[in-house]
């Protein structure tokens, strides 16, 4: 009984200092379209990776309750979590355009239409 204990707790504190922060999602920026039936999050999926990585995070373009677009990113920040700095967003008449920017990358403009597609 004590062995199979002895392997069960090693086995818990891997899963927790390394399986789950890689799937952990804090939102970081909430935008709301002019007219506010569009709204934008931006969320930051796990942790940076050590040492210095890359951040992988996720846009979510909703209308309502209902979820239009969810896309994955990558911001190279110097191993850094990003925040609102990191982001600017403009609404047009057919798309929500994000320009987003890294300590280690040139900013990288992401455009997705109102009807989920990326012109």
């Amino acid at each position: 009984m004590k062995r199979k204990s002895f392997l069960i707790i090693p086995i818990l504190f891997i899963v927790l200092l390394i399986v789950l922060p890689k799937h952990i999602t804090r939102e970081v920026l909430t935008a709301a379209s002019d007219d506010g039936s569009y709204c934008l999050i931006i969320a930051e999926v796990g942790n940076p990776e050590f040492p210095f990585g890359p951040t992988n995070c996720r846009f979510t373009l909703k209308n309502g309750l209902r979820t239009i677009s969810q896309s994955p990113f990558t911001v190279y920040n110097d191993g850094a979590h990003v925040d609102s700095s990191n982001f600017t967003i403009t609404w047009g008449k057919k798309d929500v355009s994000i320009t987003v920017t890294g300590d280690e990358q040139d900013p990288v403009i992401y455009r997705i239409a109102y009807d989920g597609s990326y012109p």
